[in-house]
């Protein structure tokens, strides 16, 4: 017996190993989509590319899974929980910034022009064309 492997020639991803006599017993037993490669992949976390193995990158989170097409991982996470946490971390930037608008209005003074521009870029990250997965966060002024 000898080890193959039968990987699907759009993706690269393993479709299956097998144990089988020669590869001709393989190859009726692989489906048109598919091709033979004598062994077996170097682990469980390989694909092929270019006649080659690749190892995928170690999965970020539970919250990943392999998009096979684009051979990375994808946050499949909805877009509501981005969001929430996004806002959350604005109302954070802007609790933290209170100090110079109390500062201001305690000296009887505009809230200087940075800081101002500064919350309103936090207000408006919720309107940002990638938001909530894609945010430009300004910098804190100094």
């Amino acid at each position: 017996m000898s080890a193959y492997t039968i990987v699907d020639d759009a993706t690269g991803e393993v479709i299956s190993l097998v144990d089988m006599p020669d590869e001709r017993s393989v190859a009726l037993n692989t489906p048109d989509h598919a091709s033979v490669i004598e062994g077996w992949p170097p682990s469980a976390a390989c694909y092929l590319l270019r006649g080659r193995w690749v190892e995928r990158p170690p999965r970020p989170s539970r919250d990943h899974t392999w998009d096979i097409e684009l051979k990375m991982w994808s946050d499949t996470r909805p877009d509501e929980d981005f969001a929430a946490h996004a806002r959350g971390q604005r109302d954070i930037l802007l609790a933290a910034s209170d100090w110079v608008v109390s500062r201001a209005m305690e000296m009887s003074e505009p809230v200087p022009e940075p800081w101002r521009q500064y919350r309103a870029r936090l207000r408006e990250v919720t309107t940002q064309p990638g938001f909530p997965r894609s945010i430009d966060w300004p910098v804190t002024p100094s």
